[in-house]
């Protein structure tokens, strides 16, 4: 199953399905339009965040429809904090079990933004068990691999960079 639009590189960002249904919405076409996050969520995440929050006032829940579509703009908000509260989305819709596919992609999305590629991985690991040919989470799972062996190669060099700092410092106190 892919999730709404195509991904040639994990940063695109990916426009819901209740956006893409509508074909004309506050003025601006969306069909087939690939966009980036400013544009998109700047747009519509205040529709979704009143949609999510009169719910609530009016019933005292939300639907899993709002919630889902609420919790895809704060995950692709560029504030961390926005993020980390459409994680927390994601992750009870999780528990009720609806749209496990998506929820699971974009929680690893919000922690790869977040760059918390560990957790990212364990939800793109998850995925891949359910969907192991699901192209978008490949894609993730690589750019989470690159990420972590690039981070891994500068550590080794900060710490052998240090290993030597500190052994040409003995071998002078050493000499004195």
């Amino acid at each position: 199953m892919e999730f709404d639009a195509p991904v040639d590189d994990v940063d695109v960002e990916i426009i819901p399905s209740a956006i893409r249904k509508r074909p004309h919405m506050n003025g601006v076409f969306y069909e087939g339009m690939r966009a980036n996050a400013c544009s998109i969520v700047g747009l519509v995440r205040s529709r979704f965040e009143r949609e999510h929050n009169d719910l609530i006032l009016r019933t005292g829940s939300s639907t899993d429809n709002a919630k889902f579509n609420y919790a895809w703009c704060l995950v692709k908000s560029r504030f961390r904090g926005d993020n980390r509260r459409g994680i927390e989305m994601f992750q009870d819709l999780l528990a009720s079990g609806d749209r496990d596919r998506e929820c699971l992609f974009f929680i690893a999305l919000g922690y790869y933004r977040l760059g918390e590629y560990p957790n990212a991985r364990v939800y793109v690991k998850r995925l891949l068990q359910i969907e192991p040919r699901n192209r978008q989470a490949l894609q993730l799972d690589a750019a989470i691999d690159k990420l972590v062996s690039k981070d891994t190669l500068i550590g080794a060099a900060v710490v052998g960079g240090l290993s030597v700092i500190v052994g040409l410092g003995i071998m002078l106190l050493k000499k004195k």
